[in-house]
């Protein structure tokens, strides 16, 4: 009886061990390969270089151009960006800032991930919960279309805030006070910390500052090189995405625009209208000339006739 009830016990062991394989199987087809299927492969997704380089040509990085102004040593450090602004340097400049910048996003999803954070933290705004007025637009299927994404890091429990949208959300100085401790940015937070994304120099972190925002002042931190590609791929989430503050840029490059062709035709005109003024007046001038020449030949004409009347 009792090897009769062990083998029944082994039976259903065994049944739940396959049972596990096969859900593992299963789970990474549905989740992993049936995506990369159904979107045609990799090859038709776009790149990195190929998504930051339109980020950056669209205008969608001021964060992004922000952290390349604040850190230009780390960078030329870390990842060979040169020291220029890219909208001002030549084409070959430009290639080699994008491949920096897209190795260090690429770089900061791979620590995001190792370190466990798309646990606790989504990537995907459900249209649920009032979830748009927290964390921005709901998420929609073509935002994911790039090889940034795979695997996707839609998460498994919200126990922090979602993150799709969360470039231009918080500052720099923000990011790196929330690795030294979370709870000098949101008292309560359950985060751990990550202080090894922060160089603190020789300063040491306040553990209970008076004042949060004065937590990290008199350290004069730096991201290490995990930090800084961790704070260049959070300032990237979202990015592509923001109708309201996109608007109001193309609206005030419009103008400008507008104002430079305005401007322009303006000086047009003027240039214009001098050149027909200087050939107007010219031909005024030899018109009035001709008058008076003319009439000075009448006068000396009439004279004679005059005198023998």
């Amino acid at each position: 009886m009792a090897s009769g009830g062990r083998a029944i016990h082994e039976r259903w062991a065994f049944i739940f061990f396959l049972a596990g394989i096969g859900f593992f199987v299963t789970g990474t087809f549905i989740q992993g390969v049936l995506p990369i299927i159904v979107l045609g492969g990799t090859s038709k997704m776009k790149t990195k270089d190929q998504v930051v380089a339109e980020g950056f040509y669209k205008r969608q990085f001021p964060e992004i151009i922000q952290l390349l102004a604040m850190y230009p040593n780390l960078w030329k450090k870390y990842y060979n960006v040169p020291d220029q602004y890219f909208y001002t340097a030549p084409p070959a400049v430009q290639k080699q800032i994008i491949k920096g910048v897209a190795q260090a996003i690429s770089d900061g999803r791979w620590i995001y991930m190792a370190e466990g954070c798309w646990q606790c933290h989504s990537q995907f705004v459900r249209p649920v919960s009032n979830e748009p007025a927290y964390y921005g637009h709901v998420s929609v299927p073509s935002e994911y279309d790039n090889t940034l994404f795979l695997p996707h890091l839609f998460g498994t429990e919200r126990k922090g805030p979602d993150l799709i949208r969360e470039a231009g959300k918080k500052g720099v100085e923000w990011h790196l006070a929330h690795f030294v401790n979370p709870q000098y940015t949101v008292p309560g937070s359950i985060m751990p910390r990550f202080a090894k994304f922060v160089d603190l120099k020789d300063g040491k972190p306040v553990l209970t500052p008076v004042n949060p925002n004065d937590a990290y002042a008199s350290l004069n931190p730096e991201p290490t090189k995990y930090g800084l590609a961790v704070i260049t791929y959070l300032e990237w989430l979202g990015s592509w995405y923001r109708p309201r503050f996109f608007d109001e840029w193309r609206k005030e490059v419009a103008e400008e625009q507008q104002n430079s062709q305005a401007m322009q035709a303006a000086m047009s005109a003027s240039s214009t209208g001098n050149s027909s003024s200087n050939t107007s007046n010219s031909n005024n001038s030899s018109s009035s000339s001709s008058s008076n020449s003319a009439n000075n030949n009448g006068n000396k004409t009439a004279s004679p006739s005059g005198a023998s009347q």
